[in-house]
């Protein structure tokens, strides 16, 4: 008996005593006067009641103490063992017996699940541990605050000479030789979290003092309280000694590119001086030497140090020689540099500097004499070095809609109002003052109040001695550009979005699978007077709630189940009339104005429902319960190569004619930056709703090669146009099904390929159940072998279309080369139509779209095997 149940039986004892003898002394107290014999008579009683209360509290608190033991802590104790057994075995998914009629099964169930997580989970960690302990590159995880090694594999311990237990006292710098010290500062670790991977070539002490040279991967690994970064390193020493001997034997080519009148730089990719070679003339005013190990930033103005790396990393993105020219002062001398930047390997460039100061004045001469050109295409403004304006040409006066007579002798500030959009206007004048030319994008005001987007070029005008006489800018009206790209970035922001949502659904089309299939397995084993009925029958619809969930995402991506008919717009508008004035309120009128003779599209009729309703919906909503109209328009339009930059997913559309839906209301309007969100899953401005409605609209024009146009303002209202290729068939008509004989399938062997394990047990059950032999397989990989081995028995494959190590189309057709007449229903949580897509050599006997139940299973494999 434990230490902590004996004190609590001997707990409850003493205050079973107390409380008797407490109650015998009150009684005797508050006795009236009684005889002596009539006294020891009571007393006599009272001990006895006394005596008999404490024997039945002793049997009570002894059964109350046996029943616990007995129901409650021998359970659990023995559930304790049973888990530490397990964790000394060092395998926990083998779980804790099952005790029959056990009143803590439940809670043995749960510890097992728990238990059969968290062995898996250490199974993986173990797999994971040694492939990073065994790799043939080190790799060290360091602490990105005290550089110390928080852990390294065997690896990098060789590769350093030190032993683990040596190595995790030491701080990264302890192996880290001068330069490359310097290099891993801190200033590279605050940029490596923000780029999160750099890669460079560092050097380090073996433990006997040996440099080792590597090439290091540096990944920064953000945690919460620990933040650190990993190195993966390669010896490169060898490689090294290698290159110095090449060096050695460039001697020659080194003494003539010292002949060349230009000026070279070996840089690597973050901007850093590796080698300099400099003319004469640029000799005078730096050396070679004040240069080598710094950075640009060091050495460059700001803004030409970016610039510069910009192009570097260019040149090594595309392998392309990139050209930049720039302006630099040195010692109070101004040079302009043309530099050609050339890939050198896959972390270096060569630099080609050349002096091209008298060039530059003289464009610049031309420049400006080209300034006075009234004609040019671009608003073109020139003032003295006291902003006073003295030219104003043509183009000027139609951008700005003020003539040169009004305009000239008059202080640009004056004449024009300008917003500056990513700088000030010091910055502008600052960098005007060092570099002597200024680009970038402003917002102007014209003389009738618009707001337009200009693209602004400054520059100071000098005379023929180089001395500065004004200032001359051409802009450019880039309106309808910014426009245009604003649509565009919005519908790759959109397409994006897609490709997220459909890999969502996707996989919990996958989950569903399970959850279906097992709990209609479920119902049918039960009677339809089973109390768990109810219950599974709820679960069931929950999961079919979810499912319609995913098919709007699906929808929304552009892949949903479809029907295609060919559909007359009209038409189909006019029959959902009557349920679109069911929710027209009364403030609201409907309009309709629907073209005749309009050509078909090709659509799903559910879809071109759903896209109409949701316009409609968002459209009453948008009056709200202000006095309003909402028209219906349809109509046909001829698309051609300038119109499509209009209209979203222009990227897919193809010039030709289109037929329109366009829903307007003079309603609330929305604001630029609502604009540029509505399209987003789940983004909404009202109260209710899902927010998925004009995220499923694009996905389902997206799916018919559709565009889609809008266009709101605050207060003004809003339009949305749909555009679907016109189709010159006629309207579809409806085929009658086909009976077909049931089959018996008992005896029947089938194969069944899906990554997913809990679709293949689900599946497993249900066929079994059935009377069917069943193979399982994980991937492509497995179920080929399965049916290389028992290619003999089955007469039908169940195959999942995502998988890893082999996908569905590439084991649909390796199965079909061993054997080309077995059947194969491919499964998937994408559509018919998208898995089609990728077999156009054979085609599969069925499809079987995720998430499926009991009885859709079993009717398409009824169905393939008939």
């Amino acid at each position: 008996m434990t230490s902590r149940r004996k004190t609590l039986i001997a707990g409850l004892l003493a205050f079973v005593m107390l409380f008797g003898l407490l109650t015998i002394t009150t009684r005797l107290l508050i006795i009236p006067q009684f005889t002596e014999t009539e006294y020891e008579e009571k007393v006599r009683i009272a001990m006895l009641l006394y005596s008999s209360f404490f024997v039945i509290s002793i049997a009570t608190v002894s059964i109350f103490v046996w029943f616990v033991q007995r129901r409650i802590v021998q359970p659990i104790e023995r559930i304790g063992h049973s888990v530490t057994r397990l964790v000394e075995s060092g395998d926990l998914t083998k779980g804790i017996p099952h005790e029959e009629n056990s009143e803590l099964s439940e809670l043995i169930t749960y510890v097992n699940s728990l238990l059969t997580t968290l062995g898996l989970a250490q199974r993986d960690e173990m797999r994971y541990r040694t492939i990073i302990n065994d790799a043939p590159e080190g790799i060290a995880l360091v602490d990105s605050e005290t550089r110390r090694f928080v852990q390294t594999n065997h690896a990098f311990q060789q590769l350093l000479g030190y032993s683990k237990d040596e190595i995790r006292r030491l701080n990264s710098d302890d192996v880290l030789m001068g330069s490359s010290r310097n290099q891993m500062n801190t200033a590279f670790i605050h940029q490596l979290r923000r780029s999160r991977v750099s890669i460079r070539e560092i050097s380090y002490r073996h433990k006997d003092g040996t440099p080792i040279d590597v090439e290091a991967s540096i990944i920064y690994l953000q945690q919460v309280d620990d933040p650190v970064y990993c190195l993966i390193v390669r010896d490169i020493t060898e490689r090294k000694k290698a290159e110095a001997a090449l060096r050695k034997s460039e001697e020659e080519t080194r003494a003539l590119i010292r002949t060349i009148p230009d000026n070279i730089v070996h840089m690597d990719r973050d901007g850093q001086y590796l080698n300099v070679h400099l003319t004469d003339v640029m000799a005078q005013y730096i050396e070679a030497k004040d240069l080598i190990g710094k950075n640009l930033d060091e050495v460059m103005p700001k803004e030409t140090a970016q610039m510069i790396k910009r192009a570097i990393q260019r040149s090594l993105q595309t392998g392309k020689t990139v050209s930049i020219e720039y302006e630099r002062v040195l010692n109070g001398h101004t040079f302009h540099h043309e530099s050609r930047i050339a890939p050198n390997g896959p972390n270096h460039v060569i630099i080609i500097v050349r002096d091209v100061t008298e060039r530059h004045k003289a464009e610049e001469t031309i420049r400006y004499q080209a300034s006075l050109v009234a004609n040019v295409s671009d608003a073109l403004i020139a003032t003295d070095l006291n902003q006073t304006i003295n030219s104003w040409n043509h183009a000027a006066e139609e951008l700005y809609g003020l003539r040169a007579e009004e305009v000239l002798g008059k202080q640009f500030d004056e004449v024009m109002h300008i917003a500056y959009v990513d700088q000030v206007r010091e910055q502008v004048v600052d960098m005007l003052d060092r570099v002597g030319f200024w680009q970038g994008e402003q917002l102007h005001h014209t003389h009738d109040g618009r707001i337009i987007n200009v693209l602004a070029s400054v520059s100071y005008v000098r005379d023929s001695s180089g001395k500065r006489v004004g200032t001359v800018g051409i802009n450019r009206d880039i309106t309808e550009r910014k426009r245009a790209e604003s649509l565009l970035l919005l519908a790759q922001k959109s397409e994006s979005v897609s490709l997220l949502a459909g890999g969502i659904a996707h996989d919990f089309n996958n989950l569903l699978t399970g959850v279906l299939s097992q709990s209609s397995l479920a119902l049918q084993k039960l009677s339809e007077e089973h109390s768990a009925r109810n219950n599974i029958e709820k679960a069931i619809k929950a999961s079919e709630r979810a499912a319609d969930l995913t098919r709007q995402l699906l929808a929304y991506t552009g892949q949903g189940a479809v029907r295609i008919e060919t559909v007359n717009l009209n038409q189909l508008i006019q029959d959902n009339y009557g349920l679109i004035e069911a929710i027209v309120s009364k403030h609201t009128s409907m309009e309709l104005k629907l073209s005749p003779s309009l050509p078909f599209i090709e659509i799903d009729r559910g879809h071109c429902q759903q896209v109409t309703m949701n316009l409609v919906i968002n459209a009453i909503e948008a009056i709200d319960n202000r006095q309003g109209t909402v028209v219906i328009e349809t109509g046909e339009r001829l698309i051609d190569d300038d119109s499509i930059l209009e209209i979203m997913n222009a990227t897919k559309l193809e010039p030709g004619n289109y037929v329109y839906l366009k829903v307007s209301d003079n309603g609330a309007g929305m604001d630029q930056e609502t604009l540029t969100r509505i399209f987003d899953p789940y983004f909404t401005t009202k109260k209710t709703g899902s927010g998925l409605g004009l995220s499923a609209t694009l996905g389902i024009v997206q799916t018919y090669a559709g565009g889609l146009h809008v266009e709101s303002s605050r207060g003004k209202g809003t339009t949305f146009t749909l555009f679907f290729p016109a189709s010159n068939k006629t309207a579809s008509v409806e085929e009658a099904p086909v009976e077909k004989t049931p089959v018996a399938m008992k005896g029947k062997t089938i194969l069944v390929v899906d990554d997913e394990e809990p679709i293949r047990v689900a599946v497993n059950d249900i066929l079994t159940a059935e009377g069917l032999k069943v193979f399982l397989a994980d991937d492509g990989c497995d179920g080929l072998e399965k049916f290389r081995e028992y290619q003999s028995e089955i007469d039908l494959i169940l195959l999942d279309m995502q998988m890893p190590n082999m996908n569905g189309e590439d084991a649909f057709y390796a199965l079909r080369e061993i054997d080309p007449k077995i059947k194969i229903i491919l499964s998937s949580g994408y559509n018919e139509l998208e898995v089609a897509k990728q077999f156009q050599q054979q085609e599969p006997t069925s499809f079987l779209q995720k998430p499926y139940d009991f009885k859709m299973l079993l009717a398409i494999i009824r169905n393939a095997i008939q």
